[in-house]
Parts: structure tokens; C-alpha cells; sequence
């Protein structure tokens, strides 16, 4: 894929560069006694991304994480809500719907993560359930965000979330999603550079955003996407809206090839940035 990027109020000149990278996902199923057993992982560009095993509804390792409602297929999409995560969950099924508790990693927003990381995992508990053609998923976490300026001192920060899908009819599908965080940021797509809690000020964020797809032809599918994430620390706030647009094609059988563009835009007070990226995918599976 290419990137290109980058206007802001002081700097008009367009800057432009190229990268290549992939992924390679190796999935293995077995029937056993207790239900089918399931290891995965995936290569990301050589280096390990997801590795975890399933079984009578409990999945360990570096997996997505429950607090990735984002949902669309839009390729930067999801990012920076958590969406791979190293922890164990369990997931148990109640008719239509169900019920996923799990413990994470702790998902730091701190600047100095290293420093600035708790003792503690992450808590996360979700509800979903699919019932006709619309879905519903819901997801809390419950965060212990330490005091960056000092490294002493903690706040319990929580994160709710949520997502809907519809599927309307004439092969278009619609998704919505969104969620609120205090001292919890990652969870709604905070800026790294913004820390979940300074002395007594804890960051607070929110985010939303939608997509709508349709299919095209028999091959083809068109999909529109936008979200944007909102975070106050004291009385600064940073507002990144992002859109995009793609097409997928079936060129044949588990062959597709999908072009995307994706726009970004990342304003703090009066400093305003902008970054365009096209994507081109190619996925093949065996």
C-alpha cells in the first residue's frame, strides 16, 4: 500500500512514501470429546501477532479483544480500541444471545507505559446476541490508571462500549458503534500521546462512528465507513475523524483484491493535521 500525508496550519507541503507488509494466518480445527479445539496465529510482516487456542468456550493468548466492537472492515478501523490483547476469556451461550467475561493485559494509555503500567489486568465482561437480522454487543472494562506524573497514586477507570448491526435488505448492511472512557482511553481510540490520568485530571474520551456496505454484482462489495474519537484532559481537547471508502472483489474462488482509501484528520486546539493513505489488499486462503 502507499501512504501520502501531511498539511497542517504551518506546513503545506504533501509528503509521500510507500510500504509493503503482510499477513499470514494459519488456523487448525479438531472434533474431540469436549468439542472442537482450535489453534490460531498470525504473522504480521515476521513478527508473531495473534497466537491462542479454543475450547469449550475458552480462548488464551493473543487474541482480539472483547473490547474490539468496533466491527467494520475498514483497514485502519478498530485500532487502538484494544484490538489484540493477551488474556484468557470465557464465553457461555444463552440461547440467542451471550455472556464473555475475561481478564487482559492492562491496556495503559500512559506516555511512559513502561513506567506507568498497573499491577492489575484489565476486567472486561460483554453481552451479545443476534436476534433476526439485527445484532447487538455490548462490552465493559474496568481499567486501574496510575498517576503519570509522579508514578504513585491511582484512579479506577472504566470504559463502556457498544456496537448494532442491521443487515436492511438488497444485500446492504449497516453498523454502529461507539462508547465513553475515563482514565481509560485506549478503549475509545485515544492518541497515544495522551495520558489516562495526570495528578487529579483524568483523561475522558468518547468515540462513534458507522459503516454501511452493499453488495455489488455478484462479486463485489462497496463499503463507506467514518468514526470519530473525542478526549478532554483538563481543558485540552483532541478530536481525530477519520473516513474511508473501499471496494472488494472476488477475482475467484478465496481469491479478493480490495483498494481503499482512508482519510484522517487530528486537531489539538488550533494545530490541525491531515493524512490521506491508500491500501491495496490481497487476500488468499487455502
Amino acid at each position: 500500500y502507499a501512504t501520502e500525508a501531511a498539511e497542517d496550519a504551518n506546513n503545506t507541503a504533501a509528503k509521500y512514501s510507500q510500504a509493503g507488509g503482510y499477513r499470514l494466518n494459519l488456523d487448525a480445527r479438531s472434533n474431540t470429546e469436549i468439542g472442537v479445539v482450535r489453534g490460531f496465529g498470525r504473522l504480521a510482516n515476521g513478527a508473531l501477532d495473534k497466537a491462542y487456542v479454543q475450547f469449550a468456550g475458552i480462548s488464551a493468548g493473543r487474541q482480539d479483544s472483547l473490547a474490539d466492537i468496533a466491527g467494520t472492515t475498514a483497514d485502519q478501523f478498530g485500532a487502538g480500541w484494544g484490538q489484540s490483547n493477551t488474556g484468557i476469556n470465557y464465553t457461555m451461550a444463552l440461547g440467542a444471545a451471550s455472556i464473555a467475561v475475561g481478564l487482559e493485559n492492562a491496556n495503559n494509555n500512559n506516555v511512559d507505559a513502561s513506567t506507568y503500567i498497573s499491577d492489575r489486568p484489565d476486567i472486561l465482561a460483554q453481552v451479545s446476541g443476534k436476534f433476526g437480522p439485527v445484532g447487538v454487543k455490548v462490552t465493559g472494562v474496568s481499567h486501574e490508571a496510575i498517576n503519570s506524573a509522579s508514578g504513585t497514586g491511582t484512579k479506577q477507570g472504566y470504559a463502556f462500549l457498544g456496537q448494532l448491526t442491521a443487515d436492511v435488505g438488497s444485500g446492504v448492511g449497516l453498523i454502529l458503534f461507539g462508547g465513553m472512557s475515563e482514565a481509560a482511553g485506549k478503549y475509545t481510540g485515544s492518541p497515544a500521546a495522551l495520558d489516562d490520568l495526570v495528578g487529579t485530571t483524568a483523561l475522558k474520551g468518547s468515540s462513534m462512528g458507522a459503516e454501511i456496505n452493499a453488495k455489488v454484482g455478484a462479486n463485489g462489495m462497496v463499503a463507506l465507513a467514518g468514526v470519530q474519537n473525542k478526549h478532554e484532559s483538563g481543558a485540552t481537547e483532541t478530536t481525530t475523524t477519520s473516513y474511508s471508502v473501499f471496494y472488494q472483489h472476488t477475482v475467484a474462488k478465496n481469491l479478493t483484491i480490495r483498494p481503499e482509501y482512508l482519510v484522517s484528520e487530528s486537531k489539538t486546539g488550533a494545530t490541525k493535521t491531515t493524512e490521506g493513505t491508500v491500501y491495496l489488499r490481497i487476500n488468499r486462503d487455502f
